[in-house]
């Protein structure tokens, strides 16, 4: 006879089985109960007891998965039982209520368990097996947050992505897609390169990081103040939050350059076309109101009645400046021709140091900004200048150091002098002078340190792309790649029509101004009158 089945018709032996289990006599209980389920399968009551006796702490085998399991099986066999078999099991209160009430109380434990294992395998256990809508919304709130953690500490760009293919609806999702496009951006330009922020942009276009990069880009590849490098960040970045700055910087390159590179880009700028209209001709001051303004020469108002002062120079007229020193509401202005701010505060003084950069004093130290609006060097130097059209020196502590129109390092203050002569720029230390030229300094901004070789005394500018170094009584010529055209020597070079001639120990050499030899032959001696040259080769003249 079967205990708690389908027919149940022996009511005894069920509540023996409750006995045995409210005893704790688990060997005498298994044994009934594997008898009873052993004659008929679909046995709700015995499975229901097994549910009970596998959540009982006492008993040896405890074991929460096994009662889910009899508990899932009780619930699913009652509904397979006839009315009479379903009433005598409510007789031993086995109930769809019963049955219920012990699967939550099985789904509690189940969740204790995971809580206090606290791990991802344990919530993705607890979600995966056991069917607690309520608790599996709290262990899958647990699990993404131990993930999110993990990935945290972890700290790498491949974390927080695998955090995100896993867990996709996890509410730290927008925090997680932060961390990893800030931590993919530092990865993959970890080096500061240009090239690697340009292979950024091409891998990952789409990134909220673009608009550093372009930064970036733009900062490091216009470090030498070029046209060409304007002209190319503008043709491959039209987009790019740059714009303004590049135009600008373009513009007022282009204003001391003879050549026409860039020249589209400016044009098409309606902004800047307006400046370019402002900035002919000359212009005079008018006044309304108690206010100044400025016009030009035709009565074309280019600024309004604005300003409550103006530098007392402009007063007589025909003002050529390209920049304006006014006062408004009592506070000192530097503004452009079409009244745009180039600066605003307190200062003692400003020049024009060309390329677009204002040198500005104010109280015993210099700053250095650009007349299309923005700061090039705060007021933390002693003095500042231009270098090359394509630098700023500073000042600082008695030395003197480089930076970029953008204020990147290009040689640290640690110079005695630093200057520009022709196309290239001479580091002195010591009172010894390094060559250096604007390419190579540049490319301190891309992270390539340029080097600096503290070995001739004194130089002199043969022509804007070739210089004569002296060190000691030996001399040479380089060009504007820094390459020697002639090996350093004891020799010494004169203008010969219009190259070059070189006298070394015995030895007389021709050359052309670009310095290839006008004569394979080495002479023992040359006399030049400025037309004429008398040549001695082999003791013969």
């Amino acid at each position: 006879m079967m205990l708690l089945g389908a027919v149940v018709p022996a009511y005894t032996e069920s509540k023996r089985a409750f006995k045995l289990l409210e005893k704790g006599e688990w060997d005498k209980l298994v044994e009934l109960l594997d008898k009873s389920i052993e004659k008929d399968s679909i046995n709700c009551g015995a499975k229901y007891v097994y549910s009970l006796l596998y959540l009982t702490p006492e008993f040896t085998g405890y074991d929460i998965d096994m009662a889910y399991s009899y508990i899932e099986e009780a619930i699913s066999d009652l509904e397979k039982h006839d009315e009479k078999a379903i009433e005598e099991l409510g007789k031993l209160d086995i109930t769809h209520d019963t049955l219920n009430k012990q699967k939550a109380i099985v789904q509690q434990r189940a969740f204790v368990r995971a809580k206090e294992l606290h791990s991802i395998d344990a919530y993705n256990f607890f979600i995966e097996n056991f069917d607690d809508g309520l608790r599996a919304d709290s262990a899958v709130a647990f699990r993404n947050e131990i993930a999110y953690q993990n990935a945290v500490s972890t700290g790498t760009y491949e974390a927080f992505y695998a955090f995100m293919q896993h867990y996709p609806d996890a509410v730290q999702l927008a925090d997680a897609e932060t961390s990893y496009e800030m931590l993919l951006y530092n990865a993959k330009t970890a080096d500061k390169s240009q090239e690697s922020y340009e292979s950024f942009l091409s891998m990952y276009p789409s990134t909220p990081y673009r608009d550093d990069a372009e930064r970036n880009i733009f900062e490091i590849s216009t470090a030498g103040n070029q046209l060409e490098s304007y002209a190319d960040f503008l043709n491959r970045y039209p987009k790019s939050q740059m714009r303004r700055r590049a135009l600008g910087l373009l513009y007022h390159r282009l204003k001391e350059s003879p050549v026409s590179i860039g020249h589209h880009l400016v044009q098409s700028d309606d902004s800047l076309s307006l400046i370019a209209m402002a900035e002919e001709g000359c212009l005079i001051p008018i006044f309304e109101m108690d206010k100044y303004g400025f016009s030009k020469l035709n009565g074309d108002k280019v600024i309004d009645f604005s300003y409550s002062k103006i530098k007392e120079d402009y007063l007589c007229g025909n003002i050529e400046a390209d920049f304006l020193e006014v006062e408004k509401n009592g506070e000192k202005m530097i503004v452009s021709r079409v009244g745009t701010t180039i600066y605003q505060g307190d200062y003692d003084q400003v020049q024009d140091m060309g390329c677009g950069t204002l040198k500005i004093s104010y109280d015993g130290y210099y700053g250095v900004y650009h007349k299309s609006g923005f700061q090039m060097l705060d007021f933390s130097f002693e003095e500042v200048g231009l270098v090359a059209d394509a630098f700023i020196k500073f000042k600082f502590n008695g030395k003197w150091g480089l930076k970029s129109f953008m204020g990147r390092d290009i040689l640290p203050p640690e110079h005695d002098a630093i200057d520009g002569v022709g196309s290239f720029v001479l580091v002195e230390d010591d009172g010894l002078l390094a060559v250096q030229n604007i390419e190579n300094l540049a490319a301190a901004a891309n992270r390539i340190t340029p080097k600096l070789d503290f070995r001739y005394d004194d130089y002199e500018l043969m022509d804007e792309n070739q210089l004569l170094l002296f060190q000691g009584d030996k001399e040479t010529v380089i060009d504007g790649s820094l390459k020697e055209f002639v090996p350093l020597a004891k020799q010494n070079f004169y203008q010969f029509f219009a190259g070059w001639l070189v006298k070394g120990d015995n030895r007389i050499q021709c050359y052309d101004r670009h310095f290839k030899p006008l004569s394979d032959l080495v002479f023992d001696d040359i006399n030049y009158n400025g037309k004429r040259a008398a040549i001695k080769f082999g003791n013969r003249w």
